[in-house]
């Protein structure tokens, strides 16, 4: 059943509203009986007293607790009797992730760290909010890109220090999310509503490369540029080896390409010479084992794992131009993979251009152990910059 069917079987069961039908199916996965449990637990709900909570007294360690979660929305899936705390958890905001206090001391802490600040205003009354946390704060390659590059704060404009970032940067819709300058507080760039977790990778992309203390806020476009680096959707034309497979033609272009490179910056500025023939052999034997060994890890990056593996991560690759690929690997693959996923995405390395690939994360190294696991590397679920090196 089309989604559009779907609601209008829940409006006709139940009389509730579109809307209210359309947010039921989407907090209920599009299972329409389970909607329908739920719009008739929140209105046995409401006609409900709930009897006062058990007073309890305690003392808290560690973490102090957020204090600027207004009461609507920690009971916003009040109503919904059993599934309330079902709903609750799904719905959670990401606390690992966030920085606790006031927006000024997260200004501070960004500015400590030499991190731009990325800030999410919610409203518990609009489902977009609670989209955000349920899909987007929790993507891996999100969590992961924000904790290591910005401060993330989060607020909702209904509490103390929600209403005077919704004043000072004057936003009218919500839910928002916005990176900000913490050396001078600017907003540099903002989205408006629910934001999928790949639009939002692409529009941070600008910001992994610099820092707020680096010179000046990065150039920012909501419009991103095609790049000159599209990925391949053909072989090139002068690759005619005759090979059987694919995948055997590809490791032999890459081969062919890197050796092509390599003996040129041999010859240069040297003339002819004869080249002896016990190194003549050495060299095709050489070959060879190269040949093998990119053969064996075109062949290991097919198929790509399922999402739903537990040994699988997501990598993603910000290309020279500006572009991005990515795919999905097993942490026990070899870093190795991440360049042969290169060369076979892009002609200009397969043809031989020299690169480098290095974590997004400011003042980060180049890869250099291509033996390496991807998890023991640290880029599992990570984005990597590549350049090129000439």
């Amino acid at each position: 059943m089309d989604v559009e069917g779907a609601i209008q079987e829940l409006c006709a069961a139940t009389g509730a509203t579109v809307e209210v039908a359309r947010n039921l199916l989407e907090a209920c996965q599009g299972d329409p009986e389970r909607a329908a449990q739920l719009y008739f637990a929140e209105a046995t709900g409401e006609a409900e007293v709930r009897p006062p909570d058990a007073v309890k007294v305690d003392v808290l360690y560690a973490d102090q607790p957020r204090t600027d979660v207004p009461r609507d929305a920690v009971d916003a899936f009040r109503g919904f009797k059993d599934d309330s705390r079902e709903l609750a958890k799904l719905f959670a905001p990401p606390e690992a992730m966030l920085f606790r206090g006031g927006l000024d001391k997260a200004k501070e802490k960004a500015c400590e760290q030499g991190r731009w600040l990325l800030v999410n205003v919610q409203s518990s009354t609009e489902f977009a909010s609670h989209r955000l946390n349920r899909d987007l704060w929790t993507d891996e390659l999100v969590q992961s890109t924000v904790m290591a590059s910005f401060v993330f704060w989060q607020t909702y404009h209904n509490a103390d220090e929600g209403a005077k970032a919704c004043h000072f940067y004057k936003l009218e819709h919500l839910p928002v999310i916005m990176v900000i300058d913490p050396v001078t507080g600017q907003k540099l760039v903002q989205w408006t509503g629910y934001v999928s977790p790949e639009k939002l990778m692409e529009n941070l992309l600008p910001f992994l490369d610099r820092g707020p203390l680096d010179g000046g806020p990065p150039p920012v476009s909501l419009k991103r540029t095609r790049s000159n680096e599209t990925p391949a959707t053909k072989k090139p034309d002068h690759v005619q080896l005759g090979l059987s497979s694919d995948d055997a033609e590809l490791a032999a272009a890459i081969a062919a390409s890197l050796e092509a490179s390599e003996t040129a910056q041999e010859t240069i500025g040297e003339g002819p010479s004869a080249v002896p023939e016990a190194a003549d052999d050495a060299h095709e034997e050489r070959e060879s084992t190269e040949l093998q060994d990119l053969l064996q890890a075109v062949q290991e990056l097919q198929p790509e794992p399922d999402a739903g593996n537990p040994q699988s991560c997501r990598v993603a690759v910000r290309l020279p131009g500006g572009g991005r690929i990515q795919r999905r690997f097993l942490r026990d693959q070899r870093v190795r993979l991440l360049h042969v996923y290169c060369m076979q995405e892009l002609e200009e390395a397969r043809r031989g251009r020299a690169f480098q690939l290095s974590p997004s994360v400011p003042g980060s190294s180049p890869l250099q152990d291509m033996e390496a696991t991807i998890a023991q590397s640290g880029v599992a679920d990570s984005i990597l910059n590549m350049k090129w090196t000439d």
